[in-house]
């Protein structure tokens, strides 16, 4: 469905030019997406989604109007901006807004794979087959998705910006079921060559063995090991809490007022990079500024956070590249391809290194229920277990944690090697974040 950079390019550009506003931005972005989800070993639905959003933006004086369509026609496109434009001519006059953003040299990043954004059904359905068959081995069944995603941004405006952005990726997940308890394991990359569904199988099952006669723990503070997609969790309470701009701005994150001052941990360093292709790279944010590598904490120490262009001119700043989807725009501009500094030690050694404590392999339905202080809430799913004089002693029933993530990277004893990895929320559709991460 994919466009192509010069096709899209030119189609906004020749919108633009028509444009009758003081400055006009246009974005516009093809989305293919195909899933297959499986149930008891059997694949029961497959579906594909093919979807253009564009977003126009008009600015008159320091009005601005906004329209979405979708449509790539050229008479659409032109309707869309003249309906920016006249409802920036209603518009009361913001005092905060400057300018939309100027132009920036925009790189090229390894972030799309063609093979990825075109597989058909059946190259899902392989790799699922591989995960069922290796549950079937142990008479088990198992469930899970296989998603993969093509995708293509392009940004233009009257101030010369021409940003195109294409991405890919793919995300395998298995859960298999014994009858007495499950497991859990999943893949992401933005080629689906790099899936390994056979590891992914293996994964999900060693803990599957173990989660079974699970008994009750006292609820209190525990030692604890999380996986990598624990702590890409609370990293995403970090990122739309901690990290955003506006709410640094107006007093509502942990960290405002505390750039330059010990926030965390001396362990823990954090920053952005959406050209590392170790994470799901794209070259531009949705007002076509180019990405960059951001430092957010250094040794503890916050640096940082994220800047949109009305955001960054409103704090007398420039942006440094994290305006939103406009879908999702609810949200302050907010990191989306965290990086989080790891180290060398094995989850086996940090079982080995704990008295007693909980190893837990995944959150479920998280919540943010004090967003100042960035505390996070959910349950843990699919293997929590005790651990007494370094041994797994125990499966145990599912637990809920509420940790404020500061105080909870202030007590970081070990960490193990990064992973790409997604959080609850955007495993299950909704946004667009990913997070380079350890167990710790």
């Amino acid at each position: 469905m994919t466009s192509g950079e010069e096709r899209l390019l030119t189609l906004l550009e020749d919108a633009v030019k028509r444009s009758g506003a003081d400055q006009t931005e246009i974005v516009a972005q093809n989305l293919v997406q195909g899933v297959s989800r499986y149930a008891g070993s059997t694949i029961h639905q497959t579906s594909e989604l093919r979807d253009t959003r564009v977003w126009a933006r008009a600015v008159v004086g320091k009005s601005v109007g906004r329209a979405a369509g979708n449509s790539l026609e050229p008479a659409e496109l032109r309707r869309l901006v003249e309906e920016a434009t006249a409802t920036a001519r209603i518009q009361q006059p913001n005092p905060d807004f400057r300018s939309l953003p100027e132009p920036e040299p925009v790189r090229s990043v390894a972030g799309y794979d063609a093979a990825t954004a075109e597989m058909d059904p059946a190259g899902r359905a392989e790799a699922i087959g591989i995960i069922a068959g290796r549950a079937a081995e142990r008479g088990w069944t198992a469930a899970g998705t296989y998603l993969t995603e093509g995708r293509e941004l392009a940004v233009v405006s009257s101030l010369g910006v021409s940003a195109y952005a294409p991405g890919s990726l793919a995300f395998l997940r298995a859960l298999p079921d014994s009858g007495e308890g499950t497991g859990y394991a999943d893949a992401l990359s933005h080629r689906a060559a790099d899936l390994d569904a056979a590891d992914v199988a293996e994964r999900a099952l060693a803990i599957c063995a173990l989660n079974r006669e699970r008994r009750e723990v006292p609820p209190g503070e525990y030692e604890a090991i999380f996986s990598d997609l624990c702590v890409a969790e609370a990293l995403f309470y970090l990122a739309t809490r901690g990290f955003d701009g506006r709410g640094y701005e107006e007093g509502q994150s942990f960290l405002s007022g505390r750039l330059g001052e010990r926030v965390t941990g001396k362990d823990v360093t954090i920053w952005d990079d959406g050209t590392d292709p170790r994470g799901l790279a794209v070259a531009s944010d949705y007002e076509g500024v180019p990405k960059r590598k951001v430092p957010l904490i250094e040794q503890g120490v916050a640096r940082n956070v994220a800047y949109d262009s009305y955001t960054a001119h409103r704090a007398g700043k420039r942006s440094n590249g994290f305006a939103p989807n406009p879908d999702f725009s609810w949200g302050g501009p907010a990191p989306s391809n965290l990086f989080m500094a790891g180290g060398d030690a094995t989850v086996d050694e940090m079982i080995r290194s704990t008295r007693r404590g909980l190893l837990l392999t995944r959150f479920h339905y998280t919540h943010g229920p004090d967003p100042k202080r960035v505390v996070m809430t959910g349950t843990t799913r699919d293997g929590t277990f005790l651990i007494e004089n370094g041994e797994i002693a125990a499966a145990v029933k599912n637990l809920r944690l509420t940790q404020s993530v500061p105080e909870l990277f202030e007590g970081i004893e070990l960490a193990g090697t990064p992973r790409l990895c997604r959080d609850w929320w955007c495993s299950n559709g909704m946004g667009g974040l990913s997070y380079v991460c350890p167990p710790l």
